[in-house]
């Protein structure tokens, strides 16, 4: 069985409307074993505004020699499941581009672990609520 854990970075959160930037993934073996990383960068084919810019450090120059979408995928297909914290968002954007499989939210998953107040931040706070150093993937 492949686990993908996966990524991306979009021009914002509306998959009609917004496009997919960057796609970073790993698969996790059985025994935890972590293989294949992946990423790239992708060409969205509409400009990035200067909100999505602020979260994820991506500018326009940044990706004039990335492939689109479509040219990229094809490095993420096939997993059996694939692992996002909040993969909602995640599925909305590839989930029909990467074909059948079961989703995985680690955010679902963290709400049941923490259901109380101690629980772990919403997506889409701000990442200074919920890392006390900064952490770079890039």
């Amino acid at each position: 069985m492949v686990v993908r854990v996966i990524d991306i970075e979009t021009t914002g959160t509306d998959p009609v409307a917004d496009a997919v930037i960057e796609v970073a993934s790993v698969d996790v073996l059985a025994d935890g074993t972590i293989t294949n990383r992946q990423s790239t960068l992708v060409r969205p084919g509409i400009p990035i505004p200067p909100e999505a810019s602020a979260v994820h450090h991506l500018i326009d120059e940044d990706l004039a020699d990335a492939p689109p979408l479509m040219n990229a995928i094809h490095l993420f297909r096939g997993a059996d499941a694939y692992v996002a914290h909040n993969a909602d968002f995640e599925q909305s954007f590839l989930g029909p581009r990467l074909g059948e499989a079961t989703w995985v939210c680690t955010y679902k998953c963290a709400l049941r672990i923490w259901p109380g107040p101690a629980r772990p931040q919403q997506p889409g706070a701000p990442v200074s609520a919920r890392l006390r150093e900064p952490v770079r993937h890039r």
